[in-house]
C-alpha cells in the first residue's frame, strides 16, 4: 500500500470511529431512563419547588413576593396533582367499562386472559405513576 493510501485509510477509519461514537452517544442519551417520571402521583412538593424555582429565576421575586405567593404555589401544585389523578381515574373507569362490555362476548378462557390483562394494567399504572388503581376485575364479575 502506498503512503498516501495508508493515510487516507487511517483518516477514513478515524472519521468512521468518531461518527459511530457520536451516533452511539446520541442513541444512549435517548434510551437512558429518565431521572424521575414527571407524571408520578405524590409529587406535590416537587411540583411546588419547580414552580417556585421557575418564578424566582424568571421574575427575580423579592423575599416578600416569594412569601406572598407561597400559598398560591402550594394550592396550584395540589390542583395539578389532583387533575393528574382525575385523568388516571377517568382512564381506568373507561377501560373498566370497556372490559365489562366485552365480557359477555368472551369465552371463559378469554375472560381469564382478560383478567390477566387487567392485572398487568393495574401493575403498570402503579409502576409508572404510583397510581393505586381501584380497577375492578371485570372477569371476576
Amino acid at each position: 500500500m502506498t503512503r498516501p493510501a495508508a493515510w487516507k485509510m487511517l483518516l477514513y477509519s478515524a472519521a468512521l470511529f468518531i461518527a459511530g461514537a457520536v451516533c452511539g452517544a446520541m442513541l444512549m442519551s435517548r434510551m437512558a431512563p429518565a431521572e424521575q417520571q414527571p407524571l408520578k402521583l405524590g409529587r406535590t412538593s416537587e411540583i411546588a419547588a419547580k414552580i417556585r424555582a421557575r418564578l424566582d429565576s424568571r421574575l427575580q421575586l423579592t423575599a416578600a413576593q416569594q412569601q406572598q405567593f407561597e400559598p398560591l404555589i402550594a394550592k396550584t401544585s395540589e390542583q395539578l396533582e389532583c387533575i393528574h389523578k382525575d385523568c388516571l381515574d377517568r382512564i381506568s373507569a373507561v377501560l373498566n367499562d370497556f372490559h365489562a362490555q366485552m365480557k359477555p362476548g368472551l369465552t371463559p378462557e378469554q375472560q381469564q386472559l382478560l383478567a390477566g390483562l387487567e392485572a398487568e394494567h393495574r401493575q403498570a399504572l402503579w409502576q409508572k405513576y404510583n397510581y393505586p388503581s381501584t380497577a375492578t376485575n371485570s372477569a371476576a364479575r
